[in-house]
């Protein structure tokens, strides 16, 4: 069994790059999605830290984040839906550019601030989970299983908005009933793709903390090999975020009644759609 799934993150694995170096604009999207992100932390985040010093009351801090966290769901979600539109168009054969690509986001604009809302709201009665007045295994079992719930259940929204003229409500909706006849095997094949990667950053890791020390230690040229290493496991990131997005594309597309997609295996894609036995109350 866990040789059958290794194989098989393999072979996911070289069947979503073999999308992703079609179209060197679907590693652009991510990588100028991470940029972004940097950038509004400092900008949102440094001011909020600063606040942290004034204001010590955890509502305070509480409400801040809560209020911090739209703008990156927001940026979070028309990225993703602007990358869905250009490997969709990279497996179907069309022509897309990367503005193009952007140009689909913005023609969504309203249904992505609306998600965004939705998952900020959701993102804060999550963490008002904390305040419960149980114990605190008790609680941190229950915010466990909600933020598992909530993730599942939302795992394939953003391709629906991204692919179909649909709202939150319907994209919701198809997401939910999709993931629960996918057994969870489109969750596991992304993580496994995500293992696989992890698996050659690792080396990486390595030498750019031996280059850490040795810059240390008085020895310049390893602060400039720790600084590669930064540079290539930031590379080996954005890798990884385009290569998982693809494959849940491709398993969102299949249980859409599409069958294979692109280059991948419809054995692969099967895997991920065996019925679910019914279950029979003392074997009847």
């Amino acid at each position: 069994m866990v040789e059958g799934r290794f194989a098989r993150g393999l072979r996911l694995t070289a069947e979503s790059w073999s999308v992703v170096r079609q179209r060197p604009g679907l590693l652009v999207i991510p990588a100028v999605s991470a940029l972004v992100w940097m950038a509004g932390s400092v900008l949102l985040l440094g001011p909020w830290a600063l606040d942290i010093v004034d204001h010590h009351s955890r509502q305070r801090l509480f409400v801040d984040a809560a209020i911090e966290a739209y703008p990156a769901a927001f940026a979070s979600t028309y990225f993703n839906v602007a990358f869905y539109a250009l490997a969709a168009a990279t497996i179907d054969g069309r022509p897309m550019t990367v503005a193009q690509a952007f140009g689909h986001a913005r023609a969504r604009l309203w249904t992505i601030a609306w998600w965004a809302l939705v998952a900020t709201l959701v993102g804060v009665a999550l963490r008002a989970l904390e305040q419960l007045p149980v114990g605190g295994w008790l609680r941190q079992g229950v915010e466990w299983v909600a933020e598992a719930a909530w993730s599942l259940a939302t795992f394939f929204v953003v391709p629906v908005l991204a692919l179909e003229d649909t709202g939150v409500r319907s994209a919701l909706r198809r997401s939910a009933s999709t993931i629960r006849r996918t057994w969870g095997e489109s969750v596991t094949g992304a993580i496994t793709i995500g293992g696989v990667l992890g698996l050659i950053a690792l080396p990486i890791l390595g030498v750019g903390a031996a280059g850490f020390v040795a810059g240390r230690s008085g020895y310049a040229a390893g602060y400039v090999l720790a600084g590669l290493c930064v540079v290539l496991g930031a590379a080996a990131l954005v890798v990884e975020t385009a290569m998982g997005q693809v494959f849940r594309l491709a398993v969102y597309r299949y249980a859409s009644g599409e069958g294979a997609t692109g280059p991948f295996a419809k054995a692969d894609l099967e895997s991920a759609f065996k019925p679910r036995p019914r279950r029979r109350f003392l074997g009847f």
